[in-house]
């Protein structure tokens, strides 16, 4: 593991990039994966919303991602982390157990969970931006609103759900939570980045618990 994180990947916004940001060749298609505004999701969980898949907030218009102008504001706080500058990074990924298969989180009880975490992590970043922590402003915070990543949400899901097995209408989509699913370790494993591992659920056993437990073996 400790050869694997030495990777240039893990290190900088190159990869990182690709898969957070839509391709310059299809930008109306989006990203492989799209960053929630932490921001925006209190204010999704204060307003009953629950974890739906991306397909459906985006068809809704639910307004709980960051656009890729903030993502790229995000992206080089993850080249200056050290122990003064960026302790509270800009991209959080969520790491979680799946309730069941078919719906992680019923009852809203990981989103609620999570709630206060986030509000306590965006006063961090707004306090580290204004004001002089061991001896310094971190000028490199650019906004205390942040990146969030919840597989659910974040990476497009299968959407046909009319037969014995969920499925994608749309091929494209399949592509690209292929693509977002074989570089999922860039965002648990950046070194910029930071993992946030909810309990809630962890007790059930199932597919959401063994996905999530293999895919932290593996980075």
């Amino acid at each position: 593991p400790t050869t694997a994180l030495a990777a240039p990947h893990f290190h900088g916004q190159g990869r990182l990039s690709a898969l957070l940001l839509p391709s310059p060749a299809a930008p109306q298609a989006g990203p492989d994966i799209r960053l929630l505004s932490a921001r925006k999701l209190v204010a999704h969980i204060d307003g009953g919303g629950k974890m739906e898949i991306r397909q459906a907030l985006e068809a809704a218009g639910t307004d709980v991602f960051l656009d890729a102008a903030t993502v790229r504001g995000l992206l080089p706080e993850l080249e200056t982390k050290d122990s003064l500058r960026c302790t509270f990074s800009g991209v959080v990924a969520l790491s979680y157990a799946w309730v069941t298969p078919a719906d992680p989180d019923p009852q809203r009880a990981q989103l609620q969970a999570l709630r206060p975490v986030l509000v306590w992590w965006m006063c961090e970043r707004a306090r580290r931006k204004t004001v002089a922590y061991a001896g310094q402003v971190d000028a490199t915070i650019q906004t205390a609103d942040f990146g969030v990543f919840i597989d659910f949400m974040s990476m497009f899901q299968p959407d046909d759900t009319t037969g014995a097995k969920p499925a994608y209408t749309k091929p494209a989509e399949q592509a690209s939570f292929d693509r977002a699913l074989r570089n999922i370790g860039l965002l648990y494993g950046h070194a910029g980045s930071v993992t946030c591992i909810g309990t809630h659920g962890a007790q059930r056993q199932g597919h959401g618990e063994k996905s999530t437990r293999n895919t932290l073996s593996r980075i």
